[in-house]
């Protein structure tokens, strides 16, 4: 593991700095992380409630309504890396996370609504590679506030990436790129198929573009790919 953060570090990084593209035309703002208290208006109810809570969570790959009983079962497991995450409170939940750490079911909680949410984060590390987390967090909504509040919840560090693929532009690019190699390569996969995609994907959007694009195997070269 030392050996890889030396690897990221002294050598990808140092590279990528030194290095002059295009890339940056075509970055636009990264994934961040959404807030850990939301507060909605007082007067929406049902329906529009819902609605501008679903908002708040459009950042979010997958965002999955629960009770106080399912987040009551699964909280060792939802909550790994606890210090990772900030957390907060209203008077109606300042004893939440005491409860669920030392396994208290407490039935008022009942009435409060609970979103086990996942979103990905990449923060940039050099001029166009970033470290990718998949923050899986717990909020809880108050009724008698009106907020959203996080409880809890863990962070994943999922390895580099290419930031020029978080980007919207970016996307439509590498979109239309791994088609063209799509159609030079054909789409049958076989042994070495991978490495023989990424070097074409690599050379058209250095020639076409002119960007800087790093393959898996040169972000994680402790993989195996074939």
């Amino acid at each position: 593991m030392k050996e890889i953060q030396n690897y990221i570090e002294n050598v990808l990084i140092s590279k990528d700095n030194s290095l002059e593209d295009k890339t940056v035309q075509y970055l636009s703002a990264m994934p961040t992380e959404i807030a850990i208290t939301y507060t909605l208006k007082n007067k929406l109810q049902g329906l529009f409630k819902e609605v501008y809570i679903h908002r708040f969570f459009k950042p979010c790959r997958a965002v999955r309504k629960c009770t106080w009983n399912s987040v009551f079962c699964q909280w060792n497991t939802l909550n790994r890396n606890a210090d990772m995450i900030k957390i907060t409170n209203c008077l109606h939940t300042e004893q939440i996370q005491n409860h669920l750490n030392n396994a208290i079911d407490d039935f008022k909680y009942d009435q409060f609504v609970f979103y086990q949410t996942y979103q990905d984060v990449v923060i940039p590390i050099s001029k166009r590679l970033g470290k990718w987390l998949l923050l899986a967090k717990i909020y809880c909504y108050c009724p008698m506030c009106k907020k959203l509040f996080c409880i809890g919840g863990r962070k994943d560090e999922k390895g580099i990436v290419n930031l020029i693929e978080y980007s919207i532009l970016g996307k439509q690019v590498i979109k239309y790129v791994e088609e063209e190699v799509y159609h030079h390569i054909g789409r049958e996969k076989y042994l070495g198929y991978c490495h023989k995609f990424w070097d074409k994907k690599e050379k058209m959007l250095l020639k076409e573009f002119g960007i800087i694009w790093y393959s898996p195997q040169i972000l994680h070269p402790e993989r195996f790919y074939d």
